[in-house]
């Protein structure tokens, strides 16, 4: 049997014998995607055209053949049927074994919750037919069937040893290594409303940040009247290094930088009273970067630095690994790096995970866009910048931290800002039909993730991963 991209499972029959009402939806969306050149299995079309006569075997060899299973249900007792049970369970079973590790189930039901589903099926996505209609269903599979043909082309790659064709494949898995490409990414600390989601996203990383200043202070033995330099790089309007090091009485100056002059200007008027902070525009990856830093700090008479701070920028960069090699320059025997990162693989939830990925996995083949597998590699860019006795930290947080008006907070720090780049895209290309789909799915797509977050039974995790090497 030919691969098909989808599966369709539905009840054919109703409680009195005569046509369910599954039935004229499951043709409709079969209609619908065929038409969107989608392969599919659909049961009452399908086997009529392979004229196939054994209908478990054809059924075993469908659902042996697809990427998606789309479960169709009007009714609860519908999902308990014969055929319906028996064609999810074992496209599950697959998933879970191994067999069929791309594969996607998804249920399209009237007015049916999670909560009430089949075990099996409340752990994927669920779609209600009032407020989804078929071609938003449709638009789900299109975009999942781009990510699972960009898997297969990097599994396909390491068979045969070779690079991938598809230049997207390198940024498909967030929970695989395979983010290798390093690009600049179209970052703006100023676009949008950033000023404010990096507010809160400093709260948030509090404990993660002031444990590892504390491990820093316990260990390197600096005196009590000691005059320490703190260079926080990538500072963005200075949130962090204001609250984390301005308190502390052994640090004597904070100098700031940013590759924003704008970000700058406007973190100088805020901090203008306190006499610790220095801003600075700096663009760490620029040829003149460290003329340009060792000129600010001979001007401020700043011989050496003494901790090297810097939060979520070595995301954002095209060789992080050279900047970090660049930063010791400016740096003595017994001085500290803090490295703070993040990592979409650390992210989970419940209900709706897979919801959560597509969003995750668009974000990452989009133009421009940072490198969000960055938590993991920390630990091996401070060995291999000269960095020694690296110690890494991880700090969860999770909605059941958050009262329930807060989790609003938690969702723009690590979510509403995705869209950002997607309209960058858009408004340099404004006629462009993929800019202008890209930008509507992840619009319409974040919205119904927003609306998971404000249900009690939802639960959702991340990770901060804070690496600290010594020179």
């Amino acid at each position: 049997m030919k691969k098909t991209d989808v599966f369709i499972s539905y009840k054919h029959h109703s409680e009195d014998g005569g046509v369910a009402r599954d039935y004229s939806i499951a043709k409709e969306l079969y209609e619908a995607l065929t038409e969107a050149g989608i392969s599919t299995f659909f049961s009452d079309e399908t086997l009529f055209e392979f004229g196939i006569s054994d209908y478990k075997k054809a059924i075993d060899n469908a659902l042996d053949n697809t990427h998606i299973l789309i479960v169709i249900a009007t009714k609860m007792d519908y999902l308990s049927s014969g055929w319906v049970e028996y064609e999810y369970e074992t496209f599950c079973e697959d998933i879970l074994s191994g067999r069929n590790p791309t594969g996607i189930i998804v249920s399209y039901t009237d007015g049916i919750s999670s909560k009430t589903m089949p075990r099996t099926l409340a752990r994927f996505q669920n779609y209600d037919m009032k407020k989804a209609p078929v071609e938003k269903l449709v638009k789900y599979v299109e975009n999942n069937l781009n990510k699972n043909i960009s898997s297969e082309t990097v599994e396909r790659g390491k068979a045969k040893g070779t690079a991938s064709a598809n230049p997207a494949s390198n940024t498909v898995n967030v929970t695989s290594s395979v983010v290798k490409a390093h690009h600049k990414s179209n970052y703006s600390s100023d676009y949008s409303n950033e000023f404010k989601r990096l507010e809160i996203q400093a709260q948030h990383a509090k404990e993660s940040d002031d444990t590892s200043i504390k491990f820093v202070f316990e260990n390197a033995g600096w005196p009590e009247d000691a005059s320490l330099t703190v260079l926080d790089v990538g500072s963005a309007y200075g949130f962090v290094a204001a609250d984390r090091f301005s308190p502390l009485p052994q640090v004597d100056k904070i100098l700031c930088i940013d590759n924003n002059p704008r970000v700058i200007e406007r973190a100088r008027i805020r901090f203008a009273e306190n006499e610790k902070m220095i801003f600075e525009t700096v663009d760490i990856e620029s040829p003149d970067f460290e003329s340009r830093l060792r000129e600010i700090m001979d001007r401020l008479d700043i011989p050496h630095i003494d901790i090297v701070f810097s939060a979520l920028t070595l995301l954002h960069l095209k060789n992080p690994d050279r900047v970090l090699r660049r930063l010791r320059s400016f740096m003595t025997k017994g001085s500290y790096i803090i490295l703070r990162g993040s990592d979409d693989g650390s992210k989970l939830c419940y209900p709706g995970y897979e919801l959560m990925q597509s969003i995750i996995q668009k974000s990452l083949q989009s133009k421009g866009a940072s490198d969000r597998a960055n938590g993991r590699k920390q630990y091996t860019q401070l060995l291999d910048a000269g960095f020694r006795d690296v110690r890494m930290f991880s700090f969860m947080t999770d909605l059941s931290q958050f009262p329930f008006n807060e989790r609003e907070s938690l969702f723009q720090e690590s979510f509403s800002y995705r869209i950002d780049n997607f309209k960058r895209l858009l408004d340099a290309n404004p006629d462009g039909a993929k800019e202008k789909n890209d930008y509507e799915w992840m619009r319409n797509t974040l919205e119904e993730f927003e609306n998971m977050f404000f249900k009690t039974d939802f639960w959702y995790c991340e990770y901060d991963y804070v690496g600290v090497g010594k020179l």
